[in-house]
């Protein structure tokens, strides 16, 4: 995986916290406890909120060395977390598997729109019919396509014009409950 297995224990070091929205999130879009997978799950810090709740928690990566370190994280707060190495836009899981999925700074990373139509067709599709999804990608970047520095390391990111990632969900069949645009592009999604 280049670049994320050279930087997975910098990466992990520095990001310790889960993002503060999911809170809001589980607040008003995760009734009860169920099956819940972060893709492009990193250390695996997102799934803290939901950890000592009842939830099963599941993690993929495409970095081993990224799942690694979740499992190195995940010992440290004594989490159950089922860690897969794999590719989001080929997901190692059953059809209508995950009541919630994350997908978090995950989707800007994939080069092509095939690869990113792709990702969100797999999403869907592993999701239970009204299962609920969080989707953000980074609205930052002054480019449409940019590599930003980690170091000497350069990482690949896509800039989604909002519309595109509306029409892409929709087009999946997701129904919108929720958009943001702010320095991130966040959706809020249900199968």
């Amino acid at each position: 995986m280049g670049v994320w297995d050279e930087i997975a224990e910098q990466w992990s070091k520095f990001r310790r916290k889960p993002i503060p929205e999911l809170e809001e999130f589980h607040r008003k879009y995760v009734s009860k406890p169920g099956k819940i997978l972060d893709i492009g799950c990193g250390n695996c810090r997102n799934l803290l909120p939901f950890g000592f709740k009842g939830y099963e928690l599941y993690g993929i990566d495409k970095s081993a060395k990224m799942i690694e370190q979740a499992q190195l994280f995940t010992s440290e707060y004594n989490l159950k977390v089922s860690l897969e190495v794999g590719d989001m836009v080929s997901l190692p899981y059953p059809d209508n598997f995950f009541d919630y999925v994350l997908s978090l700074a995950a989707l800007h990373h994939l080069r092509t729109p095939a690869r990113r139509k792709r990702a969100v067709q797999e999403m869907y599709r592993v999701l239970k019919r009204g299962g609920i999804a969080r989707v953000s990608v980074w609205q930052e970047l002054h480019k449409e396509e940019s590599f930003v520095k980690w170091g000497e390391l350069k990482r690949y990111y896509y800039k989604f014009p909002p519309k595109e990632l509306r029409r892409l969900l929709e087009a999946t069949g997701f129904n919108v409950l929720e958009s943001y645009v702010g320095r991130n592009l966040i959706f809020v999604v249900q199968k």
